[in-house]
């Protein structure tokens, strides 16, 4: 007989800005976001966290899919 292994769900987002319809946007540390490079910069908007301090979320600038 199998053992069941425990699924385990990461915290999630409770503040709406932090969800882009019904999917909670990607959350990146400050070391990702200044990895990010100069194009990638030009296409999304960083915002804070309000619910996970120390974290960021992105969003398309206009004109801009992501």
């Amino acid at each position: 007989m199998a053992i069941p292994v425990p699924v385990t769900v990461p915290p999630q987002c409770k503040h709406p800005s932090c969800f882009d319809g019904r999917m909670e946007r990607s959350r990146f540390t400050l070391a990702e976001v200044q990895a990010f490079s100069a194009v990638q910069l030009s296409r999304v908007e960083v915002f804070a966290c309000p619910t996970f301090p120390g974290m960021f979320h992105t969003r398309a600038r206009r004109g801009w899919r992501i």
